[in-house]
């Protein structure tokens, strides 16, 4: 047993939830996280935490050991403050903390000041996160502080720099797509697929939670579909495209599932086409027609790049048909092609659950929320589309992800 696993501990159960302790106080990763206290309740011997929706609760044995714990983590701070003492008594000690990043353009003209100020003071240098540092300040153990403000306790801060907040995106992001859509349609204002693309994307930006404005992006998704359709009925690729948003946005199903249809008539060859009907079929709740449609997209291009999310659709469509293995199946198949897709978690941890599999159900859930910590079964209902999700939801709720 080490210190860290006292330390990960006492954060875990002062915070009440494993997500906020790993980002707030230990701002590590989640799935790390778990596998530490894991450990720590294996050496223990006995359970120390309860996992809910809720969060995370102390067993009785949990409230024992926390006692302890935070007894044993003074005493080794304790210890190691009197070492140091003991072999550097004659000097007062000046302690600084800075911003991680911010040492090259902040420590070269503190010292010098403090060494021409306070020639007999021993300087002390750390880095930090910002709300760590501005704790350390609270407690005593730094003097001042190089830091972003932080709202906690009676801290004094002068503003000493300015910096500006940018967003740096790849040439390919959505927000890109979005602006040379829309440069095509102010250049051919009747190119049907550049609106039912730009639709698309606004559509995108909402389920996957990336809106700032929802009822923009929405109004604009349903404007720029209906602008496609209204400027040629007869394009596969649109017709796809615009199915997507008819059936989140729109809620309407019967006009989603005639598009997609038509798309798919159209153009039997095309992934886009089979994979969203696989969508529009499932958000429908008709999965029984969905999975034929997502194995069609699957043969018609066997090595696409958004092959993951088909798979995951798959999965989905699999957990509200109460076949839960087979959604399994499909959820290993997306992580595996990429281990950064939230929703393929989310169809794991469900499916697991609903079999009884809770350590492989709570893994899962605490993988999603390492790709996505700010994940909430609430906030991704809200989002649009899952009113035919309820298996779905039921399983995510029994793998304890947050409400």
């Amino acid at each position: 047993m080490e210190l860290r696993h006292l330390r990960y501990f006492v954060a875990v159960a002062e915070e009440g939830s494993l997500r906020v302790a790993a980002e707030k106080r230990l701002h590590t990763a989640q799935p790390s996280l778990s596998r530490q206290i894991r450990d720590l309740e294996y050496e223990v011997g006995v359970p120390l935490l309860t996992r809910s929706v809720h969060g995370v609760e102390l067993t009785s044995g949990g409230r024992a050991f926390l006692d302890q714990a935070r007894l044993a983590l003074t005493q080794a701070e304790t210890a190691a403050e009197a070492a140091r003492r003991a072999e550097q008594p004659s000097k007062p000690i000046f302690a600084m903390g800075f911003l991680i990043g911010q040492e090259v353009d902040w420590l070269p003209r503190a010292t010098r000041l403090l060494r021409d100020e306070l020639a007999n003071i021993e300087i002390r240098i750390s880095s930090d996160h910002s709300s760590t540092l501005a704790d350390e300040l609270v407690r005593g153990k730094l003097d001042i502080a190089f830091l972003r403000a932080e709202q906690l306790g009676d801290i004094e801060f002068k503003v000493v720099a300015r910096e500006p907040l940018l967003a740096i995106l790849p040439s390919d992001h959505r927000l890109e797509a979005i602006r040379l859509a829309r440069r095509a349609l102010e250049l051919d204002p009747r190119f049907a697929l550049a609106a039912a693309l730009a639709g698309h994307c606004h559509t995108l930006n909402v389920l996957w939670g990336y809106t700032i404005d929802p009822q923009f992006d929405r109004k604009e998704a349903i404007r720029l579909s209906r602008l496609a359709l209204s400027l040629d009925d007869s394009d596969p690729d649109t017709l796809a495209s615009a199915s997507v948003t008819l059936v989140y946005m729109v809620g309407d199903y019967e006009s989603a599932i005639e598009t997609s249809d038509r798309a798919v008539a159209l153009n039997p060859n095309s992934f886009n086409a089979w994979h969203y009907r696989g969508w529009v079929y499932t958000t429908a709740g008709l999965s029984e027609e969905a999975v034929p449609s997502f194995e069609r997209a699957m043969r018609v291009s066997p090595v696409d790049p958004l092959l993951c999310r088909s798979f995951t659709g798959m999965g989905m469509a699999f957990i509200e048909l109460r076949r839960f293995d087979e959604a399994i199946v499909a959820g290993k198949k997306a992580q595996r092609q990429n281990p950064s897709y939230s929703p393929a978690y989310r169809c794991l941890a469900s499916a697991f659950a609903h079999l009884g599999r809770d350590a492989e159900a709570r893994d899962a859930a605490a993988r999603l929320l390492g790709v996505d910590p700010a994940f909430t079964i609430s906030a991704w209902i809200a989002q649009g589309g899952r009113s035919n999700a309820k298996l779905l939801i039921e399983g995510m709720r029994k793998a304890g992800l947050p409400e």
